[in-house]
């Protein structure tokens, strides 16, 4: 609420009391000091004039005392009474209009302790009352901006922005004091506050979206959750932008340091999609499960690439693909869910070993595994003696060399080998079209059993077609070599 000076809200609260003054000593003097008679002829004698002159200076003294009062707006001295009924109305007016102005003074002054005395003493105390509320909401709002609550997730976040909103909220609404200009300009603080820190939020996230290897675990993961603040900051800035450009219309002088800092900041919108586009890229639910669709998703991160120009983040973007590569071709592979048994073909889990364990005597069984490194047809040779060691297959007994392993876990056995040689490679980066080529070739005689072999990566799915996705990676490293350059 703009303060008018005081000199003018005086001068405009005299005109009322001057005219009345005027009005009612005109109507005085007019009667009294005029002669009541029309004059003689040979005019009035010296006595007539001298009680004539008398009544005219005692009533010019009035007319002085009371148009004195009422011009200074005080409360008459003692000495200043009159006998008069015109004239003690006229200072009794002024002395009322007087304590009312006073009030006024006082209110304006913002006294500490003021005493109102006018006609208008409830009003004034109500509105002192609803000015030191409002002052004190004041506090309140410039307390929450000088230190603004932490903020470390995007919760956080809104929840800060509500309480300073409500806070604001509660200045504009208490009374007619509360100054609207300050209360626009403290909520485009306190959201640009909050803009700051979920920009240094956002790039923590980000930071830390980029440092999660591929693939990710089910569930809640960094880049998801950077993804999340990315989206929050956006839509923080887009709010910003349209309040501020709407206050920034309303008063055009409305904060240079705001104006600067709004215009220092005009990527961020793009760049938050440019960042949450990069890491949607990596946060597919499919993005390993299927097999095909290889060569597109490289397409399009080779096109995100073409456009980073910072070259870190470009060695970032090479090793995620590098992380890619290595989830997308599988690992390690099962065996055969068969093996043979006296040449015939019989389910892997209904097949048993019976051994003797040599540590303490006793007799153990243990299923057959499916795994190339657990206790199977390859390794119960090397572990157990076949002499003590027996097959128990649906109830009857085989001896162990009766065991052997289909085509398909000899396939199994010989991918899982070359597949390591490429995973310990030390050559940098470890997957380029050479080396993919080089895997290509080590399954390519036995390419139809290759794409039935089961995957030990739950992320890739159990089939994982392999023959299919080497060729589609191929294709896709061909079509996009920047993203395994050196």
């Amino acid at each position: 609420m703009k303060r008018l000076p005081l000199g003018v809200v005086l001068l405009l609260m005299a005109l009322p009391l001057w005219t009345y003054a005027a009005m009612q000593l005109a109507a005085v003097v007019r009667p009294e000091v005029l002669p009541s008679e029309p004059p003689r002829e040979a005019g009035p004698d010296s006595e007539q004039l001298a009680v004539a002159r008398r009544q005219a200076e005692a009533w010019s003294n009035e007319v002085r005392k009371a148009a004195t009062i009422a011009q200074q707006y005080r409360v008459p001295q003692a000495s200043e009474t009159s006998t008069d009924p015109a004239v003690r109305a006229v200072i009794h007016a002024a002395a009322s209009r007087s304590a009312d102005l006073n009030d006024l003074n006082v209110f304006l002054a913002d006294v500490e302790r003021p005493q109102f005395t006018g006609a208008l003493k409830t009003q004034y105390e109500q509105w002192l009352n609803e000015r030191h509320e409002t002052k004190r909401d004041a506090e309140a709002i410039v307390s929450w901006l000088s230190q603004p609550p932490p903020i470390r997730s995007l919760s956080d976040a809104n929840k800060a922005l509500a309480e300073a909103s409500d806070l604001i909220r509660t200045y504009s609404q208490r009374s007619k004091f509360s100054d609207t200009a300050k209360a626009t300009l403290w909520r485009l603080r306190a959201r640009w506050l909050l803009i700051e820190r979920l920009i240094e939020l956002a790039n923590t996230h980000y930071r830390q979206a980029l440092q999660t290897k591929l693939p990710l675990e089910p569930g809640a993961n960094p880049i998801r959750t950077a993804v999340e603040t990315l989206r929050g900051l956006k839509m923080h800035w887009e709010a910003f932008s349209t309040d501020f450009r709407q206050a920034e219309t309303d008063d055009p002088r409305l904060d240079p340091a705001l104006r600067a800092a709004f215009d220092a900041r005009q990527t961020i919108a793009d760049d938050c999609t440019a960042r949450e586009e990069l890491l949607q890229l990596f946060a597919q639910d499919d993005l390993f499960a299927t097999a095909a669709g290889a060569d597109a998703w490289l397409a399009q991160v080779a096109a995100r690439y073409l456009r980073t120009k910072d070259d870190a983040l470009r060695a970032i973007i090479r090793e995620k693909v590098q992380e890619f590569c290595e989830a997308y071709i599988p690992r390690q592979v099962l065996l055969d869910t068969e093996v043979l048994l006296n040449g015939r073909p019989v389910p892997r889990k209904n097949v048993v070993l019976k051994f003797i364990d040599q540590s303490n005597g006793q007799v153990q069984r243990q299923p057959l595994a499916a795994e190339e490194e657990g206790l199977n047809e390859w390794t119960a040779p090397q572990r157990y003696s076949p002499k003590w060691t027996f097959v128990e297959y649906m109830g009857s007994e085989h001896y162990l060399r009766e065991l052997k392993a289909t085509r398909l876990s000899q396939v199994a056995v010989e991918y899982n080998a070359a597949r390591k040689r490429l995973t310990e490679s030390t050559e940098r980066p470890r997957w380029t079209l050479k080396s993919a080529e080089q895997l290509k070739k080590a399954c390519e005689n036995d390419k139809d059993l290759v794409d039935q072999l089961q995957s030990r990566d739950s992320s890739t799915g159990r089939a994982a077609k392999i023959w299919t996705r080497l060729n589609i990676l191929i294709a896709g490293m061909t079509n996009n070599p920047d993203l395994f350059a050196q």
